[in-house]
């Protein structure tokens, strides 16, 4: 019953007879009647957090991301078939229901799969993952879960299409940047990177009057200025991880440095302005009063991946100008 509801869910979206709102609930619903038992544990890694069992259970719910994933990682699994008979999958960070892909496997089968692996760190999401393969039918001949930290894990076969989605706003706390440094080359030639690309973007804005998700869509976009591409993570780019700023003194004060993301799932599924928590803004800096508007800005990669946003003495530097 579970199975024959998400795949008709699933067909629905992909046709657009129903809106991702509508198919996010129904798919929280579905889920959560296998096993509501997720836990609340974090598990710490030397290259970022990964979030709990229940917090990665409610990603389901952020609708617009749910549901342009699945359609663009079905898009991209349409065009890899025209140049190859069998697809080899990898999926990072499943979570407790693989949201972005088990719904596809659920509706199209794994008989043009030559292999899936599925590689999740949080042993509480591993497990009730195992769960939902086992209840819904899947034939899992195909079908590999791994409970091990992709940045410690080995493999000796390359992929088709790999999918990683380990992050949070701007890039911050979770390992994404690092999770898509080595999975770069896990990729067969011609293969896929999900997301396609990740476009980082610095400026200045108030986040008091700052769109948000879940509510942000409905709130009136605010006045941002000197916004100014920072560069790009995708599977042959990465963004500079040092930056020299100059913010112009006349929109300084009241704003703050801001950070958010554009995210290009594959072809026209775009995630941006709110839509979802991953491309939420993420202010760095905001004593503009009591320092020069000329900052260093630097990506920590490690545990804790972040920015950090440090005042640059006259002399010092040379500066990348907003607009």
């Amino acid at each position: 019953m579970r199975a024959a509801e998400l795949r008709s869910l699933t067909e629905q979206l992909l046709s657009h007879e129903v809106e991702s709102g509508a198919y996010a609930s129904s798919l929280a619903r579905v889920f959560s009647s296998i096993d509501p038992a997720l836990d609340f544990d974090e598990i710490f890694t030397p290259a970022g957090t990964a979030i709990s069992s229940f917090d990665a259970g409610l990603c389901v719910q952020d609708a617009a991301r749910t549901a342009k994933f699945t359609r663009g990682i079905h898009a991209a699994m349409r065009d890899l078939w025209q140049t190859r008979p069998k697809l080899r999958i990898l999926y990072i960070g499943t979570g407790p229901y693989a949201t972005l892909l088990m719904p596809l496997l659920v509706m199209g089968g794994t008989s043009a799969l030559e292999r899936v692996d599925l590689v999740e760190v949080n042993p509480s999401s591993a497990r009730m993952l195992q769960t939902c393969l086992d209840l819904l039918e899947l034939d899992q001949r195909r079908i590999h879960l791994y409970a091990a930290d992709f940045m410690s894990w080995e493999t000796p076969h390359r992929y088709d299409l790999i999918i990683c989605e380990v992050m949070a706003a701007a890039l911050v706390r979770e390992p994404q940047m690092a999770v898509v440094k080595k999975a770069r080359g896990l990729l067969s030639p011609g293969g896929v990177l999900i997301p396609e690309r990740i476009s980082l973007f610095w400026g200045l804005s108030n986040q008091n009057r700052e769109p948000r998700w879940p509510s942000g869509m409905s709130r009136v976009p605010p006045a941002r200025y000197q916004w100014t591409h920072l560069g790009d993570l995708s599977a042959a780019e990465t963004p500079p991880t040092t930056v020299e700023l100059e913010v112009k003194r006349a929109h300084c004060e009241g704003q703050e440095l801001t950070l958010f993301t554009e995210v290009q799932v594959y072809g026209e599924e775009v995630l941006q302005d709110a839509e979802s928590m991953i491309v939420n803004t993420v202010c760095v800096f905001s004593d503009f009063r009591a320092y020069p508007c000329r900052l260093r800005l630097h990506y920590v990669e490690g545990p804790r991946p972040g920015w950090t946003a440090e005042p640059i003495r006259s002399g010092e530097g040379n500066c990348l100008r907003g607009k």
